[in-house]
């Protein structure tokens, strides 16, 4: 069962993505660096760091609001772990278990909803690739991110990946025809690695 330090090496396209990421974990010493590099670090490239909060909706800033859901002072308490969970026994509040519902409709079986119309064409390519990957590997490529407050788990990163996996876990046919295709299979694992977030008192 791998720990963090196993995964492959940080690598870093250019010497301006480097020192980006060397500011996001100057402001987050308790992040992982490989949570920094796959979560943290694409949004930062696109729209830039530090997070600007309560800035006017209608600019490219304010993402940062929708994305984290609380200022740094918040994610600067939490403990992270690295853990491996039964996804059938993570309580997802409802509106992620809908939304994840939705996006499974709209991407695997074509039936058009409000959220698959906002996340856009590129959305449908990427819970494919997720899919395709669970069916190679029987497991994530990257963890997803939830934070566990006690009563309830939430997820604020890995949405596409969380719906592939519920939609293979769930609809034999697209195991079936992955192997009628002649590509390689894995059998699903029963557990899959997660990084959990603990606030403060939970």
């Amino acid at each position: 069962m791998p720990l963090e330090n196993d995964f492959e090496p940080l690598v870093f396209a250019t010497e301006a993505q480097e020192q980006m990421f060397n500011d996001i974990r100057k402001e987050l010493p308790n992040f992982p660096e490989s949570l920094i590099y796959h979560w943290l670090l694409p949004f930062a490239e696109d729209i830039g760091w530090p997070p600007v909060f309560n800035a006017d909706p209608t600019m490219k800033i304010a993402r940062w609001q929708s994305i984290l859901k609380k200022p740094l002072h918040y994610w600067c308490t939490v403990v992270w772990k690295l853990e491996y969970l039964r996804p059938d026994q993570l309580t997802f509040t409802e509106k992620e278990l809908r939304d994840l519902h939705d996006m499974i409709l709209g991407h695997a079986y074509g039936q058009q909803t409000l959220l698959t119309i906002f996340l856009g064409e590129s959305s449908k390519g990427r819970f494919f690739r997720q899919v395709g990957d669970l069916l190679k590997l029987g497991g994530f490529t990257e963890p997803p991110v939830i934070v566990n407050t006690g009563a309830q788990i939430h997820l604020v990163d890995g949405s596409h990946r969380m719906a592939a996996l519920i939609f293979v876990m769930n609809d034999s046919r697209v195991r079936d025809a992955h192997e009628l295709c002649g590509l390689p299979y894995e059998s699903l694992s029963e557990t899959h690695a997660f990084w959990v977030g603990y606030p403060p008192g939970e």
